[in-house]
C-alpha cells in the first residue's frame, strides 16, 4: 500500500515538473508574440504621416503647459538685501499648436540619411 502511493506521488510530482518546464519555455514565447503584435498595431501606418509633426493634428492631441509665475512685491528692499516677498500668479495655460515644414532621417549618430520629407 505504501509503495502505490510513492508512485501515484512520483508521478503526479514528475507530471507537475513537466508542465511547470513546458510553461516556462512557452510562456516567454506567446508573451513576445503578443508585445510585437500590440507594437505592430501601435507603429505609425502609411496614412498617419499626413498628420506627423502637427499638433493638435488629425487625432486632435492637444499639448497644453501651465506655467506659474512668482511675483517680487518687494523689489527695493531686495536690491538693499532683504528676503524677497513673492506671490504665486497662475498658473497660465498654453495650448501648443506647432507644424513642422522640413524635417530629415537622421541615424543614432544624428547623420543625415538623405531622406528630407516636406509638406505637400
Amino acid at each position: 500500500m505504501g509503495n502505490r502511493w510513492l508512485w501515484i506521488s512520483a508521478g503526479t510530482l514528475l507530471g507537475l515538473g513537466l508542465a511547470l518546464v513546458a510553461l516556462g519555455i512557452a510562456l516567454p514565447i506567446v508573451i513576445e508574440e503578443q508585445v510585437n503584435a500590440g507594437i505592430d498595431d501601435s507603429w505609425m501606418h502609411k496614412d498617419d504621416f499626413d498628420s506627423w509633426g502637427e499638433t493638435p493634428g488629425k487625432y486632435d492631441l492637444k499639448v497644453v503647459r501651465e506655467y506659474t509665475i512668482f511675483n517680487v512685491t518687494n523689489p527695493n528692499e531686495v536690491i538693499l538685501g532683504d528676503k524677497p516677498r513673492v506671490v504665486e500668479v497662475g498658473p497660465f495655460p498654453f495650448q501648443e499648436y506647432s507644424k513642422f515644414l522640413y524635417w530629415k532621417y537622421l541615424d543614432e549618430d544624428f547623420n543625415d540619411l538623405g531622406n528630407d520629407v516636406s509638406p505637400r
